[in-house]
């Protein structure tokens, strides 16, 4: 099948009719002849990236081609196997922390006195003073 079968036409026709309510009978003609500046744009930029490339310069061209380098094949030798030596035992050494960091002292402050602890009472229980009030 080709582009102008009957699904396609009627595509075509929906999809001008919209442009049409979109941008109205007063802007098309506009919109038709930036589309076709923008056609003539393209087609002179693609036509000058052909140009330039067939007609390139051969002073932008590689001064050598590099032959590529024969491979030699060397077949391969026979292996004979060789058995691996055993492991020595590793000496085992106690597993111990290691020791603690030091810790400093923390600096002392200026602005805060030290605690002093309070004197110590013989009873613990607060004195209490009992005064018969006359009935």
């Amino acid at each position: 099948m080709g582009f102008v079968s009957g699904n396609h036409i009627l595509l075509l026709v929906v999809f001008l009719v919209i442009v049409l309510i979109i941008f109205g009978p007063g802007k098309l003609p506009d919109i038709g002849g930036a589309m076709g500046k923008g056609i003539r744009e393209f087609r002179k930029a693609s036509s000058e990236v052909k140009d330039a490339v067939m007609n390139h310069d051969d002073k932008n061209a590689p001064a050598a081609v590099v032959p590529p380098v024969p491979v030699t094949v060397v077949p391969p030798t026979a292996v004979t196997a060789v058995e691996p030596a055993p492991l020595a035992a590793a000496p085992t050494a106690p597993l111990t922390a290691p020791p603690a960091p030091p810790v400093a002292p923390a600096p002392a402050s200026s602005a805060t006195p030290p605690a002093t602890p309070a004197p110590a009472r013989d009873d613990a229980r607060p004195a209490t003073v009992s005064a018969d009030r006359g009935a």
